[in-house]
């Protein structure tokens, strides 16, 4: 039975969520994308670097983990 009470827990964590984010959607300024229309091309290398940085940085959490289990 425990696991009946896991899959209400991920229900409500689900419902959670979906609530989240469309209240940030809807809450979203239209002036934010305005500044962002004319260079488009900036914003795209900006997402990029991000995401390598992302990137890297989960691969040092990853390596570290793997050489605390060895």
């Amino acid at each position: 039975m425990a696991w009946l009470n896991l899959n209400q827990s991920f229900n409500s964590l689900k419902g959670q969520i979906t609530t989240f984010a469309t209240e940030v959607l809807s809450e979203a300024p239209e002036q934010d994308t305005v500044d962002r229309a004319p260079h488009p091309e900036s914003s795209l290398s900006e997402l990029q670097a991000k995401c390598h940085n992302q990137e890297l940085e989960v691969s040092f959490h990853v390596k570290n983990c793997i050489t605390l289990v060895s």
